[in-house]
C-alpha cells in the first residue's frame, strides 16, 4: 500500500467545508485540502482541515485536524483538533508535531507537541521552538525562537530530551 489518502478512505475536502460562509475571505478551498504525509514505517500523518463557525474567529472557522494513522493497523489517533502550519519529525513511535500558536511583534511563535504513539496525550510540549527533528526514542532538536526586545527574531538550536 502508498499510505496515501485514499488508503486511508481521508476525504480531500471535509464536508464541513462546504458550510463555510460566503463572507469568509482569509482562506479558501486551497487552504482547506487534506493530505496524508508518510513519517517512518509505522506512522503517517493526517493533516484534515474543517470548518467550525465562530463568530469571533480571527481565522473564520478553519480548524485544522493532524491525527497520526498507524500503518499497519490503520487505527487513527487524533492528536490536535487545531493546528496551524503542521511540521513533522518521527523515528520508531516517537512523533513530534509542531504548530502556530502565537504572534509576536510580526513574526509566528510555534509550539511543538511530542508523542510516544499510541499514546494520544503528549510526553512533553515545548513552546517557542520549530522544526523538530527526532534524534533517537528520548531526544529531539528544534529551533528555540528568541524575540529580543526591538520584535526581531531569531532561533537557536537546542536539543530536548524526554
Amino acid at each position: 500500500m502508498s499510505n496515501s489518502r485514499l488508503d486511508f478512505h481521508v476525504d480531500l475536502i471535509d464536508e464541513s467545508i462546504y458550510d463555510k460562509r460566503d463572507t469568509v475571505v482569509n482562506w479558501d478551498y486551497e487552504d482547506a485540502l487534506a493530505y496524508t504525509k508518510t513519517l517512518n514505517e509505522l506512522i503517517v500523518a493526517s493533516v484534515r482541515p474543517r470548518y467550525q463557525h465562530s463568530p469571533e474567529d480571527i481565522r473564520e472557522g478553519l480548524k485544522i485536524e493532524v491525527s497520526a494513522i498507524l500503518a499497519k493497523t490503520r487505527d487513527k489517533l487524533v492528536l490536535l483538533d487545531d493546528c496551524i502550519d503542521p511540521e513533522f519529525s518521527a523515528r520508531s513511535s516517537i512523533l513530534a508535531v509542531s504548530c502556530v500558536t502565537a504572534t509576536m511583534a510580526d513574526h509566528l511563535l510555534h509550539t511543538i507537541y511530542v508523542y510516544r504513539i499510541p499514546n494520544k496525550k503528549p510526553i512533553q510540549i515545548l513552546d517557542k521552538c520549530r522544526a523538530p527533528a527526532i534524534v533517537d526514542e528520548h531526544t529531539m532538536v528544534c529551533k528555540k525562537e528568541i524575540l529580543d526586545r526591538e520584535g526581531n527574531l531569531s532561533t537557536d538550536v537546542t536539543e530536548v530530551s524526554f
